[in-house]
């Protein structure tokens, strides 16, 4: 059987950074390895710094 290949997208207005980081030490904690993981940041001016392999995309307004 095939092993399944989970992305991981989340959504961060980057208020809560400590809270953003424990959830994506969650992710790297999980028996499958996320294929993908992308953080969003929803208007937040500029987003924390990102472990390695995590990939930011900053959207220039908060888009709801």
């Amino acid at each position: 059987m095939a092993r399944p290949r989970v992305g991981v997208a989340v959504l961060t207005m980057g208020t809560r950074p400590t809270e953003l980081r424990a959830l994506l030490d969650a992710v790297a904690d999980q028996d499958e390895r996320a294929a993908r993981i992308v953080v969003v940041g929803n208007g937040t001016g500029s987003l924390p710094e990102l472990p390695e392999g995590v990939t930011g995309v900053e959207l220039p307004e908060n888009r709801g």
